[in-house]
Formats: C-alpha cells, structure tokens, sequence
C-alpha cells in the first residue's frame, strides 16, 4: 500500500495533577508503519490530533485521541 503522509499535535490539557493547563501544540511524526511519536512532553493528560494523507486524497483523514503521559517523556502509540 502506499505510506501516509501525516502529522500529528499534542494538546497538553491537563498536569500529572489532573489540573487544566493550556499549553500550545507539540507536534511530532509519523513513521512509514503508521506509529506516531512525540518526545520531550511533560507527563499529563494529552488530546492528540492526527492528520494523514494518503496518495491524492483531497482532504486528510482526522483522528483525534485523549492520552495520558506519564513519567514517560515521549507518547509512541499506533495509528489505527
């Protein structure tokens, strides 16, 4: 199939505390097998928004998921 041309932004909304923050975008990459990744984030609570484009497609498709960052400083999951 072909790869997926995409980005993907991390809203911080809330701290490892639970309270709201509002920070501005992070945004990473995707890989060539659909796995996004964003390093250097503060742990809390995330809303992530994924756009990707495959081929020609006029508009991207648009996925949005809550995540929560722990200790870890990096959020690596799969793209459906």
């Amino acid at each position: 199939g072909r790869v997926a041309r995409g980005r993907v932004n991390a809203q911080r909304i809330a701290d490892e505390r639970g309270k709201n923050v509002r920070s501005g975008p992070r945004s990473g990459n995707l890989d060539g097998r659909s796995r996004a990744r964003i390093s250097g984030l503060p742990g809390g609570k995330y809303v992530v928004t994924l756009e990707r484009t495959y081929g020609n497609q006029q508009k991207p498709s648009r996925l949005e998921v809550e995540l929560e960052a722990g200790r870890v400083r990096e959020l690596r999951f799969d793209v459906p």
